[in-house]
């Protein structure tokens, strides 16, 4: 019999190769090893780290089965374990595994309350006037799509340049021959639809995400829906929004087309750039003014936003709690919404070490993966920025599991993150490689994900408490309706309810109508308890979407009050951690019923804590506005993993064997390294 390349002890450091007959002590470690291995590829982590734990109660020195113990306590939500085991590891085997080094580096920064992404440092610079094939001379605004993807109008080329997430050059459009764009200044992009206003055309153009014209709307005028000198564009729930310059208003538009309302300004101050807030605000900028206003959407002006270092501000953009100021006349601003502070784009440096001056400022966009694009439109220049974090460490990738089951054919799941947790979203072929027992392997396919990520997976988690049946059984069945009213037949629904015991009560099926139907039935049954176990609740539901392909979510639904006792069988930050570990989103829709204020606030902080830290929402029951486009919103979501398949050379002729799977990936100036590995099937 031969024995398998597993034991790495600690004079004895050895790959996926074929090595002496071990004692009968150690093959009972192996043995228990492999059944562990099968358990951690089926996603069963609690179970295989019992099965880890066996087989180093027999051989101590196992390295492999601490390592993959470590995983397997990273992906079932106990952080600290997890990196105990590494750390242990790390110090038994003298520093022999730099990957485990890096996850346990990773893993504390993650757990630092001090963790940062750094001030920006410039990446790369591109001069647009010089793109092969499609200069773009004036770059004005900045638009990205939800593969960050990057559009980039061109003022005075008349075009719209698309690049790819490191802003390396993909294609470019214009419109039909008979009717290009002529001074594209604003972009806006959302559901495959960018919306582009054409200054001296005075119309706005949409076209999709390949650069086919899909309508155009607005004419030159003063009237209802007619444009004089169109800017910035933004996109809101309830329409599109248009800054008219010369007419000197904001106007509202359906999807369609059809002018809604209008906002004017005062003073007849020429508008520039807009943005919609987290709260639905809107906020205008002013260049000549050196302002920023703030309007709610029904066009109230709420308040004015100054500061000396506002110097004829132009587009804007919204980054979570934060807003993006491309100042004309200056440098990029950071506005933080909560706190009403600015902070100033750090000093930039080239290549070279010198200070890179901004002549001309027009636009700034995040990536949402930390990364900053600036269009600098008087230098024709496109700058990629990233965190300073982003630069000097690893990229956070982890290999979850190895899909074995129609070998030869292989699946790889692949998690990557920045070392902030952000997801890398939009790599290519390109920027991956994948190696067998250090033989690199080709043929290999990543976008195996993009097929179910046309259908939600969602897992609503129900309060089933004598509160909620007293205060708030009238409002269920409705806001199970409400929620619902857009689910389609694709859509995987499940019901768990959350009392003393905690039960599904409910799995999809396949008619739509009967999912509203009876789940607002369900909403309002079942025996209330005292006491609900919230945190078990939420953390089964979590374990139940771990099998899911597609947007995973989480979302419960509570009366709002304070029990002692709901999160202890599982920690909120256990339930955070597990959620993260595999980037699932926790929503929770509260009734808000706590009646003392001290509780009130403790519970609202939970929760607020629970959902910001997993990429949720907290959503009052009662905010009908957010609960009707509640679905809809969640169809936008997508799958953040990544799933590689290729055909591996390994034979069958050696089945029972071990094969070490490592995987690279170079994005942006940086890099990051996986590994895992499978056995033969038998």
């Amino acid at each position: 019999m031969r024995a398998l390349g597993l034991f790495f002890l600690l004079l004895s450091v050895v790959s996926a190769q074929e090595i002496p007959r071990f004692r009968i002590k150690e093959e009972q470690a192996r043995s228990l090893f492999v059944r562990g291995l099968a358990f951690y590829n089926n996603r069963q982590y609690i179970a295989s780290r019992e099965f880890f734990y066996k087989a180093l109660d027999v051989q101590p020195y196992f390295h492999l089965a601490r390592r993959y113990l470590g995983d397997a306590y990273y992906y079932s939500g106990d952080w600290n374990a997890a990196l105990e085991q590494w750390e242990l590891l790390d110090e038994f085997s003298a520093g022999a595994y730099p990957l485990v080094r890096q996850r346990s580096e990773l893993l504390r920064f993650a757990l630092s309350s001090n963790a940062r992404p750094g001030p920006y440092t410039l990446l790369s610079l591109l001069q647009t006037d010089q793109l092969r094939g499609a200069s773009c001379h004036g770059p004005t605004d900045l638009a990205l799509d939800q593969e960050n993807a990057l559009y980039l109008a061109c003022f005075d080329s008349g075009r719209i340049v698309k690049f790819n997430s490191e802003a390396e050059y993909l294609t470019d459009f214009s419109g039909p021959f008979w009717d290009p764009l002529q001074t594209p200044l604003g972009l806006a992009y959302r559901h495959d639809r960018l919306y582009v206003s054409d200054f001296k055309a005075d119309r706005l153009r949409v076209f999709d995400g390949r650069g086919r014209s899909v309508m155009a709307f607005g004419e030159r005028g003063s009237g209802k829906g007619q444009f004089y000198g169109p800017a910035g564009v933004a996109l809101a729930e309830d329409g599109v929004y248009v800054a008219d310059t010369g007419n000197h208003r904001i106007i509202k538009f359906s999807e369609e087309g059809r002018p809604l309302s209008v906002i004017p300004i005062p003073d007849e101050e020429e508008p520039g750039g807009l943005a919609v807030g987290a709260q639905g605000e809107l906020f205008v900028s002013l260049p000549e003014a050196d302002q920023v206003l703030v309007y709610d959407l029904d066009g109230n002006l709420m308040r004015t936003i100054e500061d000396p270092t506002m110097r004829r501000p132009m587009h804007l953009h919204r980054d979570g709690t934060r807003l993006l100021i491309s100042n004309q006349d200056g440098d990029l601003l950071f506005y933080d919404t909560l706190t009403s502070t600015f902070r100033s784009l750090a000093e930039l440096r080239d290549n070279e070490d010198r200070r890179l001056l901004l002549r001309r400022l027009h636009a700034a966009r995040s990536s949402g993966m930390d990364a900053l694009y600036l269009a600098d439109y008087a230098a024709n220049r496109l700058l990629l920025l990233v965190p300073e974090a982003f630069r000097i460490s690893n990229f956070d990738i982890r290999i979850q599991n190895i899909d074995s089951r129609a070998y030869p054919s292989m699946a790889v799941f692949l998690t990557l993150a920045q070392r902030t947790g952000k997801p890398l979203l939009g790599l290519e072929r390109k920027n991956f490689r994948i190696y067998e027992n250090d033989n690199r392997l080709g043929g290999i396919r990543i976008d195996n994900i993009k097929p179910y990520n046309h259908r939600v997976n969602l897992v609503l988690v129900q309060e089933n408490s004598e509160i909620m049946r007293e205060r708030y059984q009238e409002y269920l069945s409705p806001l199970a309706m409400t929620l619902l009213k857009d689910i389609r037949i694709s859509d995987r629904l499940t019901v768990v309810r959350a009392g003393e015991q905690v039960r599904t009560v409910y799995q999809a099926t396949q008619e739509a109508d009967l999912k509203r139907r009876e789940i607002a039935r369900i909403l309002t049954e079942g025996e209330v308890t005292q006491t609900v176990n919230l945190g078990k609740a939420i953390f089964d539901a979590l374990a139940g979407l771990l099998d899911a392909l597609g947007p995973r979510r989480v979302t419960l639904i509570t009366s709002g009050a304070y029990h002692p006792v709901a999160f202890r069988q599982y920690s909120l930050q256990r339930i955070v951690q597990f959620a993260r570990a595999h980037q699932i989103k926790v929503d929770v829709i509260s009734y808000q019923g706590e009646d003392d204020p001290e509780k009130s606030s403790l519970v609202r902080s939970e929760w607020l804590d629970l959902t910001s830290m997993t990429g949720g929402s907290y959503i009052s029951a009662f905010d009908e506005s957010r609960l009707k486009d509640y679905f809809i919103d969640l169809t936008k979501d997508k799958d953040q993993r990544y799933i590689i398949t290729y055909r591996t050379r390994s034979e069958q002729v050696l089945r029972g064997r071990y094969v070490d799977v490592r995987v690279e990936v170079d994005y942006a100036g940086s890099s990051g390294l996986a590994d895992g590995g499978y056995f033969i099937p038998e």
